[in-house]
């Protein structure tokens, strides 16, 4: 069965720094929340608002985790009016035996996406 959580961060200032450190973090807390394993993993799809550039999600979290096995994928965000700014947000593909409680995480200005989720 193929399972699926969302998540999403934002950054202050688009610094290659920030950004590695944000995405990390982000993808590092769905997988411990969600309690998965590299080798369940299908894949992340990234999106990333146009204000962020200084570098792109997947080779944030390479540089930052050194993740070299999990196929990774981004794209921008569509514009649209009032969309939060300098956000990251991801989507996480992984196998698993049996349906399971799935836990998104939206750290930083991101909490605002999904106020019923924060905890």
């Amino acid at each position: 069965m193929v399972l699926a959580v969302r998540g999403a961060t934002t950054v202050e200032i688009d610094e290659e720094d920030q950004v590695i450190d944000r995405v990390c973090e982000l993808v590092n807390k769905i997988f411990l929340d969600n309690k998965l394993e590299n080798d369940s993993v299908i894949s992340l799809l990234f999106s990333v608002t146009s204000d962020v550039i200084s570098i792109n999600p997947a080779a944030a979290l390479r540089r930052g985790n050194g993740n070299n096995t999990v196929p990774l994928f981004c794209t921008q965000e569509p514009k649209s009016i009032g969309s939060l700014s300098k956000a990251i947000r991801v989507l996480i593909t992984w196998n698993n035996d049996k349906k399971v409680d799935v836990f998104p995480s939206y750290l930083h200005g991101a909490k605002i996406l999904r106020p019923d989720l924060i905890q």
